[in-house]
């Protein structure tokens, strides 16, 4: 009788040895996604960075042909408004 559940007993050891190894190589699998996750989730985050700091680069460069393009044209408009009065 003692050999029988000495039986049971290694049987359920290696039974529960193997669901062990097959729940830490899932849990390896899912960090494996997270961490793929992560990283796609932070390339995202500097490619929309880039854009908006690119846009606000562009917008910044253009000030000045704005400001120039502006004072030309309140110039321009005050000297026709001079010639029409």
């Amino acid at each position: 009788m003692s050999t029988f559940c000495a039986q049971i007993v290694r049987s359920e050891v290696i039974t529960n040895r193997t669901k062990q190894r097959k729940a830490e190589e899932e849990l390896e699998k899912h960090h494996t996604v997270d961490n793929n996750l992560s990283m796609g989730m932070k390339v995202a985050a500097v490619a929309v960075g880039g854009v908006v700091i690119g846009t606000l680069t562009l917008g910044i460069g253009l000030i000045p042909y704005m400001t120039v393009v502006g004072i030309t044209a309140v110039a321009s408009g005050a000297g026709v408004g001079k010639l029409t009065c």
